[in-house]
């Protein structure tokens, strides 16, 4: 009897072990995933204010320059190609991004929106007096300091809040309450953008103030 009892707490020692082995490293795999994705969005937000990000609203003006009268699909495809060469998209997010810029073109020759001059704000909630990449006019921190929470992830996608990091007392309230979401996709073991609050289809294709 007491080599039995041995035995099975020989048996709950090794399988607790292995469970904490488990826990472990499934800790450590959303520790290392959580790390590429802020670098991951970092990155994004560093390129897309450098000279090497896009024009995301690459507008054609009229004849007269006073109106635009919709987009240039020429630009749009080499947008589309630049966001493939970064790296950081699933074609999900560009073919996303793509449809935006063709449905507003739609819409605008149509005249469904209002008429949209030269010089003033889309008629569109689309980049409407915000950068989509952030919804925002100013970054309140260093991209570096940019931090990220996550509501859900598992191996192969995730959905996440960017915040901004190192905020001090005197930084104003909306930059420390600021949260944009953004999802992740994993392909060929390389953690890319899949969507971003800012490019949400329907969202961005309705009337502006609606």
């Amino acid at each position: 009897m007491k080599q039995f009892l041995l035995a099975c707490l020989v048996a709950i020692f090794f399988s607790s072990c292995k469970d904490e082995k488990k826990t472990v490293a499934l800790e450590n795999t959303v520790s290392k995933n959580q790390k590429e994705i802020t670098t991951l969005i970092r990155n994004v937000l560093t390129w897309s204010d450098s000279k090497n990000g896009v024009n995301v609203l690459p507008v054609l003006i009229s004849e007269n320059d006073t109106v635009y009268r919709g987009f240039d699909m020429i630009q749009l495809s080499k947008n589309i190609i630049v966001l493939e060469q970064t790296g950081f998209f699933t074609a999900e997010f560009r073919n996303n991004y793509t449809n935006i810029i063709k449905t507003l073109d739609k819409r605008i020759r149509d005249k469904t929106f209002e008429i949209w001059h030269v010089g003033d704000l889309p008629t569109f909630s689309f980049g409407n007096d915000v950068n989509p990449w952030c919804n925002c006019q100013d970054i309140c921190s260093e991209i570096n300091d940019v931090e990220v929470e996550v509501i859900r992830l598992d191996e192969m996608k995730g959905e996440f809040y960017w915040k901004f990091g190192g905020m001090k007392p005197e930084n104003d309230s909306s930059c420390k309450e600021f949260r944009y979401k953004f999802k992740v996709a994993k392909q060929n073991g390389t953690w890319k953008i899949d969507w971003m609050e800012g490019f949400d289809y329907e969202t961005s294709i309705k009337k502006d103030g609606l």
